[in-house]
């Protein structure tokens, strides 16, 4: 959960002074240290606050077949059961392997902008992106019947594994007829470099030997990640275990987190 409130910071944190690394840690420490302040006498202006009914959790179980209960699934080739059936989980535990929420970052930059998070265990794929979607024009040059299906413009960035940028964006199809549809540019790191990128933690371990910070959280940054989070877990404390919706493994999460998003007119944006 610190490594998704990271990426947070760093999309949410305004430009730093300059590239060294000092600064750009500086600047994400501050894009969710001071965001997540609560009190409103905060000189900065900034906090992060989750939306009312902005928060989801869920527990991964089999999928349920009618006829014959559950049934076995795979997740990259190998098997997965459900949460209380892994070793050593009692029958009775209530503990979640997944959250998403709806945050706001209160400061004039991005007010009434919803920030929306997941993360969870046994889904489809292991995946970290970051996705921006632009916002639609008030006015449209084409009819509804010109546009459907057409998905608002998305900027995904790829964090990992697969390290790159995408930009989803609405064409028109080619030939007479007045139609649009989605399409997608595509830049990849290993493909357009012909390199492929070193592991995480080599890099880091590189930068260790060489004194380079960038890459790294601060501990303010740390400090205050854990704040939010501790402040998510003790209410979950007085919440009833009903609220622990199921969600089959090898899914991307349980229903109510996508009503969570779909309530606002939005959909998540599945890699």
């Amino acid at each position: 959960m610190v490594h998704i409130l990271s990426s947070l910071s760093l999309s949410g944190s305004r430009q730093p002074l300059h590239t060294a690394s000092k600064h750009v840690t500086l600047s994400a420490a501050k894009g969710l240290s001071r965001q997540t302040r609560r009190s409103n006498n905060d000189s900065t202006g900034n906090r992060t606050r989750p939306a009312e009914e902005g928060l989801q959790r869920g527990g991964y179980i089999l999928w349920e077949n009618s006829e014959n209960g559950a049934s076995p699934q795979f997740i990259d080739g190998a098997p997965v059961v459900g949460y209380k059936d892994e070793q050593g989980v009692a029958a009775t535990s209530t503990t979640e392997s997944y959250v998403a929420l709806k945050l706001f970052i209160e400061n004039w930059r991005w007010a009434g902008v919803p920030f929306y998070l997941r993360t969870g265990k046994h889904l489809p794929k292991r995946s970290t992106e970051v996705t921006i979607q632009f916002k639609r024009v008030p006015h449209q040059l084409y009819k509804p019947t010109e546009t459907r299906g057409l998905v608002p413009n998305r900027l995904t960035l790829r964090i990992q594994p697969d390290e790159g940028i995408s930009l989803k964006f609405g064409a028109k199809v080619p030939g007479a007829a007045r139609q649009l549809s989605s399409v997608d540019m595509n830049f990849s790191y290993a493909s357009g470099f012909g390199v492929k990128s070193p592991e995480a933690y080599e890099r880091l371990l590189a930068d260790c030997m060489v004194g380079d910070s960038t890459l790294f959280i601060r501990r303010d940054e740390v400090e205050a990640s854990w704040r939010m989070v501790d402040s998510i877990t003790t209410a979950w404390r007085d919440m009833p275990t009903s609220t622990v919706s199921n969600y089959p493994a090898g899914s991307w999460g349980p229903e109510e987190a996508d009503d969570l998003i779909q309530n606002d007119g939005r959909q998540w944006a599945n890699p």
